[in-house]
């Protein structure tokens, strides 16, 4: 019983980490995406 809580428990862990991670990548995906086109516009 209380190695299921345990794994339990590491799994939670893991999935926030995956869902922290997974959102942090998507937003730098964003920024470039919205960097590449800011500079599009521009006539630099």
């Amino acid at each position: 019983m209380h190695e299921a809580a345990e794994r339990v428990c590491l799994i939670k862990a893991c999935s926030e980490s995956c869902a922290s991670r997974t959102i942090h990548i998507v937003k730098g995906l964003i920024k470039k995406r919205l960097f590449s086109q800011v500079r599009m516009r521009l006539p630099i």
